[in-house]
């Protein structure tokens, strides 16, 4: 890799808090207020330096609030667009404060850095500038920024970007005339951050694994202290190629790969979305230090889509309890996997953030290997453990993944790796209890129990009418065409009122194809053995078969313990057959089982979110 100039910490435009810019309001028949906002608007757009803002901001101070609002929408469409031209007004001068700025070093949303040197005491170092004034800042902009500079100071750690002093330079203490600046001064780096030394092209499996060591140790520096990341990418962790690394704990590469000793330190920085959690962090004194800015809340979303775990995708893990830990250690699997294949788990197909997220929420990532042939298994297994979406399942802590890093790196097995029966154990247990798409089925259960119920009748009528010696149109032909009936009613009463009777997403339509597609199979097998002559015996061991299949279908979509359930009614194929009439109450009581067991499971997530919704509502006194 080519090194690059020193850098520091930076806003990288995907980051964001997902907020939406709140819409001016106005009071119906408020027209001459409509006006003056419209003429307001129209004035500084035209002239956008900040003191006609500040000014105007004066003059009109009940629509301050509403101008406020606006222009902070506008100036994040624009900074989105990209970084202004020709403003002297954004770039502070030479001289600022106690502070030389050498040169620009990056740039995003919120501000500038620079390569600076610090006067008192003499030392060389970066400073991040905010674009915006202090009393330009949205809230959100300036508790992040306070965010930063508390959660860096209460860590120290040797990888992890040290802050030196964070605050606001005044007017005129830079250069006559100049505003006044928030600033970050924090430690320079000698090198780029991870995402420009990977370039879009994989690491050796050593050099990715020291490198995420060092990250998993920063992180777990933070938890203990209190403090959760929340947005972990190669973007947000520099590497210092002018450092040497430790010897020990590396291990002997292999013939074809680099020395791990010769990966450059990694050091992480960003800590703006920080959030502090559990006992209150200290800092190297041992002091109490406050790092949470109360800036997110149970149901907020931050983070950047590309590297964010499902829990922060929507706000609180599947138990509706807020990101924690896990939301880290998934962090730490999406570098590991981006080291691995060059690209973040899940990319933008062309439908943007919320496409994005969706995948995060609904899809699997490809293995690492199928996107990179020469990726290590162990480091694969290690990532996919990570990835999990279910939080429980992942690692149970950053310290784990650092862990497993340097078992790789000795050459000794890693826990997660996939060769062996442990592995291969833990794999299948992972697929066990993998449980998706909660909040969209949950409000299904009232449905399952009808299902049961329509099914538990049909079954019993089938059974006595068949004992009598009724034929096969009143014994099975007219139950069934009753028991359809029946679900269709079931189905139209619960859905009328929502989305609708068909399916809507892309959650509900592998549901529907699997199960019209067994209905439509159900019935072909009911003529079939009509026509054949089979007995019933016969005919519900092959609907049992049928049964297993789509019930395994649906193991990887919905719920894990599908495949147990697939797993039950293939068992149950060859008993039923040999049975003869008494497989019809057999598989009737089969089905009523299961759809009692999904329908009370769905009900229960259903009232604990009910519950929940309620709990977050009295405490936020609505």
């Amino acid at each position: 890799m080519t090194p690059s100039p020193p850098t520091a910490a930076s806003d990288d435009a995907p980051t964001a808090a997902f907020e939406p810019v709140r819409p001016i309001t106005l009071l119906a028949g408020d027209d001459d207020r409509e006006e003056r906002l419209d003429a307001v608007l129209a004035e500084l757009l035209d002239d956008p330096n900040s003191a006609a803002r500040a000014a105007a901001y004066e003059r009109h101070p009940d629509l301050a609030d509403d101008l406020r609002s606006f222009f902070s929408g506008h100036d994040r469409l624009r900074d989105a667009a990209g970084p202004p031209v020709g403003d002297a007004d954004q770039c502070p001068p030479p001289r600022f404060g106690n502070y030389e700025l050498v040169r620009e070093l990056d740039r995003g949303g919120m501000g500038v850095v620079w390569e600076a040197r610090q006067l008192a005491p003499p030392r060389p170092c970066a400073v991040k500038v905010l674009r915006a004034g202090p009393d330009e800042l949205t809230a959100a902009d300036l508790a992040r920024f306070r965010t930063e500079g508390a959660a860096s100071a209460a860590l120290c750690h040797p990888h992890i970007v040290r802050v030196y002093e964070a605050g606001v330079l005044p007017a005129d203490a830079g250069a006559p005339g100049s505003r006044p600046r928030a600033f970050l001064s924090m430690e320079l780096v000698a090198g780029p951050n991870l995402s420009n030394y990977a370039a879009g092209s994989p690491l050796p499996p050593r050099e990715a694994a020291a490198i995420l060591a060092d990250v998993a140790d920063a992180v777990s520096h933070a938890h203990a202290r209190g403090v959760l990341h929340r947005d972990l990418k190669p973007a947000n962790v520099l590497l210092d190629l002018a450092a040497e690394r430790s010897s020990s704990g590396y291990g002997r590469p292999g013939n074809d790969e680099p020395d791990a000793r010769g990966a450059p330190v990694a050091k992480v920085a960003d800590f703006g979305l920080a959030k502090r959690f559990g006992p209150t962090a200290v800092d190297g004194s041992g002091e109490a230090v406050t790092v949470d800015s109360g800036q997110t809340r149970t149901g907020q979303i931050v983070g950047t889509p590309g590297y964010m775990a499902p829990e922060q995708a929507v706000g609180h893990d599947r138990g509706g309890v807020a990101v924690g830990v896990a939301a880290d250690v998934y962090g730490l699997g999406a570098i590991l996997y981006h080291l691995l294949t060059g690209r973040v788990p899940f990319t933008d197909e062309g439908d943007g953030p919320m496409g994005v997220l969706r995948r995060v929420l609904d899809a699997d990532p490809l293995p690492p290997r199928s996107l990179n042939p020469r990726a290590a298994r162990e480091l694969e297994a290690v990532a996919l453990k990570c990835l999990r979406k279910d939080p429980r399942s992942r690692y149970g802590g950053a310290a784990e993944v650092a862990a497993e890093m340097r078992r790789f790196l000795a050459g000794e097995p890693v826990q997660a790796a996939g060769g062996g029966a442990g592995g291969l154990a833990y794999r299948v247990a992972g697929a066990l209890t993998a449980s998706r798409h909660e909040d969209h089925f949950r409000y299904w259960g009232r449905s399952l129990l009808a299902f049961a119920g329509v099914v538990a009748a049909a079954h019993v009528v089938i059974f006595f009418a068949e004992r009598a010696g009724y034929g096969f149109l009143v014994a099975h032909l007219l139950p069934a065409g009753a028991m359809l009936l029946g679900l269709a009613a079931v189905l139209w009463c619960a859905r009328r009122k929502g989305h609708g009777v068909l399916p809507t997403d892309s959650v509900e339509r592998p549901i529907w194809a699997v199960w019209s597609g067994y209905l439509v199979a159900r019935g072909m097998l009911t003529v079939m053995a009509w026509r054949q002559g089979w007995d019933s015996g016969v005919t519900y061991g092959v609907a049992s078969l049928m049964a297993g299949a789509a019930f395994y279908t649906l193991g990887g979509h919905a719920w894990g313990v599908c495949y147990l359930i697939a797993a039950a009614f293939f068992s149950a194929a060859l008993p039923l057959a040999a049975v003869g009439p008494w497989a019809v109450p057999a598989f009737g009581a089969m089905w009523t089982a299961v759809l009692l067991w999904l329908g009370l499971r769905y009900c229960r997530i259903d009232r604990q979110r009910r519950e929940e919704a309620a709990g977050a509502g009295e405490s936020l006194g609505l």
